[in-house]
C-alpha cells in the first residue's frame, strides 16, 4: 500500500496535476487575503460602533446630571413656593382678621 506523501507526489508528478496545485495555493492566498481585509473591515465597523456607544454614553452621563441638577432646582423652588405661600396666607389671615 502506497503512503500518503507516494500518493500525493504521484498526483503532483503530472504537469496538470502541478498546475492545478498551484493553481489551488494561489487560490487559497487570494481567499486568505480576502478574508483578512473582510476581518480587518469588520473590526473597523466594531470599532467605529464602539467609539459611537462610548460617546452616547458620555452625552447621557451629562444629560443625566443636568437632569439631577435641575430635579434639585425644582424641589428648593417647591420649597421657596410653599414658604413664600404659607407667609401670604398667615398675612392673608391677619389682613382678614385684624
Amino acid at each position: 500500500m502506497a503512503s500518503a506523501k507516494q500518493i500525493s507526489f504521484f498526483l503532483l508528478s503530472s504537469p496538470f496535476n502541478r498546475h492545478l496545485h498551484l493553481q489551488s495555493a494561489e487560490e487559497k492566498k487570494i481567499q486568505e487575503t480576502e478574508l483578512r481585509q473582510v476581518l480587518v473591515n469588520r473590526k473597523e465597523k466594531c470599532m467605529k460602533i464602539e467609539a459611537g456607544v462610548k460617546r452616547l454614553e458620555t452625552e447621557v452621563d451629562e444629560i443625566s446630571k443636568r437632569m439631577a441638577g435641575i430635579q434639585l432646582k425644582i424641589e428648593q423652588s417647591c420649597v421657596t413656593l410653599k414658604q413664600v405661600n404659607s407667609r401670604f396666607n398667615l398675612l392673608d389671615s391677619k389682613m382678614r382678621s385684624g
